[in-house]
């Protein structure tokens, strides 16, 4: 009997260290909740804060067409310019921050950009409003070096 109850306490020991870590992957995992479930193209943050000027691809093949961003999400360092470069493929898109941080025109001509500094810390989930339905989003994670 007295096995058993260690057992419970060591399963309930692990299971309590666990959960602590649920949520602060270093890699964002859990950053955006659930904002990416109907994304088909996520799969995690691509690490940009070696970069003063990383680009982000919008209208590139995703979500059934030409409805994605390349790479879905980044991280970056404050003070960051990201760049958003359209391909001219999958129509009109935008790019609208979600609590209305920032937003493009409209664009579809291949070689037009968008560039926003980022100065304070966060996270920036996104979308394309014409194309959000389909899974259209993308996100931008700020956090010191």
């Amino acid at each position: 009997m007295q096995r058993r109850a260690v057992l419970r306490w060591t399963v309930g020991l692990t299971s309590v260290g666990l959960t602590g870590c649920v949520g602060n992957s270093s890699d964002g995992e859990n950053t955006y909740g659930d904002f990416f479930a109907d994304v088909d193209n996520y799969d995690g943050e691509r690490d940009r804060r070696d970069s003063d000027r990383p680009v982000v691809r919008v209208g590139t093949k995703a979500n059934g067409g030409h409805f994605g961003f390349d790479p879905p999400a980044i991280v970056v360092t404050p003070e960051t310019t990201v760049v958003w470069k359209w391909t001219g493929n999958g129509g009109r898109h935008n790019v609208v921050e979600q609590s209305d941080a920032f937003a493009s025109k409209f664009a579809t001509e291949a070689g037009f950009t968008y560039e926003r500094t980022i100065a304070n810390t966060g996270v920036y989930p996104y979308y394309c409003k014409p194309h959000r339905s389909v899974g259209m989003k993308g996100g931008v994670r700020v956090e010191t070096a």
